[in-house]
């Protein structure tokens, strides 16, 4: 059967002034639905439904009842929904988003304590857990957003790596490197974690741990004469790739890759005559700060792609930056 459905759809808010006829997308609630049949649960196995990003003041409702309230458009949430599913086979997701334009100004209202000053955009911005060019920048439009920025899925799982990362600290003469491997395992039924370390393929070391009282594995590692990540023009960008394995009774579960650079890096605040210094020293050379400010590539966030960020990027290498500011933080490349 073919059906006409009627999309209501806003002008392009990037054309013309027709940003301001859609800014009363930003003064309402969005609500968004979706539904799933009930999965078949193996035993000593969980179902969680994860929200990787929720943009911004979500209630998220499952068969009608609130399984997560969030106000924060940065944090994701994992809820585990195992003794939840419908009886009847189907399951209702709901999230409704409450206006941040709206909550923003309620803010600022309750909290007369506070000085709220904003020099882009309202002051309600400023207590509002949302990227903050939403409320209009010295460059860009007042284009309110709300919903899933990021993906929303359910998982079924024995066991799993919540986490990988590392702690290596590299010695003053270069020469040596030592640290910690780290696993962060969800699920009673994971016992061992097996770590390798590699470099362009070559193995540099392999252990394996088990998962201890508190969820986590471990291992020390040590690497002589590390080969190290410089900032673009200074060396190489070398990277190593780190992986956990874990498994149970020799069936492995679920596995984590990730890459890293190893470098000694420090912030050199040197008393003067004047002050006090502030520049970085990578690797013991000290680096000029060549750079630029990056403002946000697009107003909707999902619908940027690697591709075009690593286009931005590679004009950044090609004019010789090694550094770039983004809002609130540094980037050393």
């Amino acid at each position: 059967m073919n059906m006409s459905l009627n999309f209501h759809r806003i002008p392009d808010p990037f054309i013309g002034l027709n940003e301001l006829d859609v800014e009363w997308v930003g003064e309402k609630s969005w609500t968004y639905r979706t539904s799933f049949s009930t999965p078949s649960l193996p035993a000593n196995s969980k179902a969680i439904l994860a929200f990787d990003g929720l943009d911004t003041f979500a209630t998220v409702k499952l068969n009608g009842s609130v399984i997560l309230e969030s106000s924060n458009m940065f944090l994701s949430h994992r809820v585990d929904i195992t003794d939840k599913f419908s009886s009847a086979g189907q399951n209702d997701l709901e999230i409704e988003f409450a206006s941040a334009l709206l909550r923003g100004r309620e803010l600022v209202e309750e909290h007369p304590e506070y000085r709220f000053i904003a020099h882009n955009g309202e002051p309600g911005r400023l207590g509002v857990r949302k990227a903050q060019y939403h409320w209009g920048w010295d460059w860009g439009p007042v284009l309110m957003t709300a919903g899933p920025w990021r993906p929303v899925r359910l998982e079924i799982y024995e066991g799993r790596i919540a986490d990988l990362w590392t702690q290596i600290e590299v010695d003053k003469c270069l020469k040596f490197a030592s640290g910690t491997m780290f696993a962060k395992i969800e699920g009673t039924s994971a016992k061992e974690v097996r770590f390798s370390l590699k470099l362009r393929g070559d193995t540099i070391e392999t252990k394996s741990a088990a998962v201890d009282s508190d969820g986590v594995a471990k291992v020390a590692i040590q690497i002589q004469n590390p080969e190290l990540w410089y900032p673009h023009g200074y060396g190489a960008q070398a990277l190593y790739e780190v992986t956990a394995e874990l498994s149970v009774d020799d069936v492995v579960l679920d596995t984590v890759v990730k890459k890293t650079g190893l470098r000694r890096g420090e912030l050199i605040q040197d008393v003067d005559k004047i002050g006090k210094t502030f520049y970085f020293r990578v690797n013991n050379i000290d680096i000029f700060a060549a750079g630029s400010c990056w403002i946000p590539a697009d107003n909707f966030i999902p619908r940027i792609s690697e591709d075009k960020y690593r286009k931005w990027l590679q004009m950044m290498v090609d004019g010789r930056q090694v550094m770039t500011r983004y809002v609130c933080f540094i980037l050393l490349m």
